[in-house]
């Protein structure tokens, strides 16, 4: 089993712009994966283009990331070194466990992390 050692994604989408209340389910995400860019090819992807609320999301989930640098630090040293990727398949940590066979909508970030979304 393997993944990639690093990943993301263009947040707010690269080809259309999305709207608000997709846009800031999409910085959480984002945010909680390897690297994190607001990314896009028509229009800005910031979040004072959207709304107050979509500012308060990025700040939240931008100053959590800040404070997960050096848990992350050592994951990504971890990914380099090892060739364990950062973002991991649930079965991938849980090998055991056969629940994780059919989690295939929340995944590990690092040893320790788990991001889940929230219906």
């Amino acid at each position: 089993m393997s993944g990639f050692g690093f990943w993301s994604h263009d947040i707010g989408g690269f080809e259309n712009t999305a709207p608000a209340h997709v846009y800031k389910r999409w910085c959480a995400f984002g945010l909680l994966s390897s690297h994190s860019r607001l990314h896009g090819s028509k229009s800005y992807r910031v979040p004072w283009a959207y709304d107050d609320e979509s500012c308060d999301v990025v700040r939240f989930f931008t100053e959590m990331k800040c404070r997960m640098m050096p848990y992350l630090y050592r994951q990504a040293a971890l990914a380099n070194e090892a060739g364990t990727p950062m973002m991991r398949a649930m079965m991938l940590e849980f090998p055991d466990d056969p629940a994780c066979d059919y989690l295939d909508r929340q995944y590990m970030l690092g040893d320790a992390v788990m991001v889940a979304p929230v219906f």
